[in-house]
């Protein structure tokens, strides 16, 4: 029997309010993923306290990490779970994330939504991160990685992975992004979507 191509679908659309306008951001991720609980990756008040008492530790003991183990601590310090830190990164949502906030719809592609080309993505984007890199993320180790004022001498003292370190460079220079985010309205701070009326 003839195989028949069904398209791939490797894009996720997320759509929710900042500032009081709707704003849709595109994975690069399976739809399998397409939903709230892969964003919300501290999920327990228990996970959010372990986070912090690794910043603690690593901060006490590895010197070479407290210009980068003070701005966490910081983002740190409003979250209520479940969060996303992905979304706390782009939109600076501290939590608690829930269902109702938010609308997910699957899609073939971020680049068929013609989301990968100028003013949704700068000079120097390479590509999106998909989902494997994205729950890379998920961690202290990276969250320290992605501070910029994190040092090299810090993530040789920690014996960062030299793929974590690749990734989150890539990330912090703008290459990698973890999603394409458009507005429905002027006003937001980012560019409209390309099929908005």
């Amino acid at each position: 029997m003839p195989k028949y191509e069904i398209p791939e679908i490797r894009a996720c659309l997320v759509n929710t309010l900042v500032l009081g306008k709707m704003i849709t951001t595109c994975y690069e991720i399976e739809k399998e993923f397409c939903n709230l609980d892969f964003f919300n990756n501290i999920k327990t008040p228990a996970t959010l306290q372990n986070r912090r008492d690794d910043l603690t530790f690593i901060s006490i003991n590895f010197p070479n990490c407290a210009s980068g183990t003070a701005p966490l601590f910081l983002k740190y310090s409003n979250l209520q779970t479940p969060v996303s830190m992905i979304w706390k990164d782009s939109f600076g949502f501290d939590g608690a994330n829930l269902e109702s906030q938010f609308q997910f719809t699957n899609q073939t592609s971020c680049k068929d939504l013609k989301l990968e080309t100028p003013p949704f993505v700068t000079v120097g984007f390479s590509r999106l991160l998909n989902s494997t890199e994205l729950s890379q993320l998920n961690g202290v180790e990276a969250e320290l990685a992605l501070i910029p004022a994190t040092n090299a001498a810090c993530m040789n003292d920690l014996n960062f992975s030299v793929d974590l370190i690749f990734l989150t460079q890539n990330i912090k220079s703008g290459a990698f992004l973890k999603g394409i985010s458009c507005a429905y309205q002027n006003g937001s701070g980012f560019p409209i979507c390309p099929w908005s009326p």
